[in-house]
């Protein structure tokens, strides 16, 4: 007898537990993008956003364009350089693409500011 009473005691209290586990697992969904269009100062936090990338990409395709141009340059001179001005040019060929795969990675790779500013962003 004090075991079926003990039992249906813990019975009861697991029922109890479970039912006031379920009342504080209420979850709400919020549409913060839409909530963000309507904000005026996000939307100018996102415009200045949207310019900044712009320059970046302006920069890193006047980079590109540099090299390109230098890479053209050395292309057509490469025959009657001596070696160590090919050698030299080639270095500077080199360091200019690190220069331009450090400055993407530091603007857009997945650390890079870009990324940062849309962590920032709520969804």
């Amino acid at each position: 007898m004090k075991t079926t009473v003990m039992l249906a005691a813990a019975m009861i209290l697991a029922a109890a537990a479970s039912q006031i586990a379920v009342a504080q697992a209420k979850i709400a969904w919020v549409n913060s993008a839409a909530i963000m269009d309507k904000l005026p100062e996000a939307q100018d936090a996102q415009r200045q956003i949207d310019n900044t990338v712009a320059q970046w990409q302006a920069e890193l395709a006047k980079m590109q364009n540099e090299w390109q141009q230098k890479y053209e340059e050395y292309d057509k001179k490469k025959l009657i350089l001596t070696d160590q001005l090919r050698a030299q040019a080639e270095k500077e060929l080199q360091d200019l693409d690190k220069k331009i795969a450090d400055y993407r990675t530091k603007k857009f790779g997945q650390t890079g500011e870009t990324e940062r500013a849309d962590e920032a962003r709520p969804e």
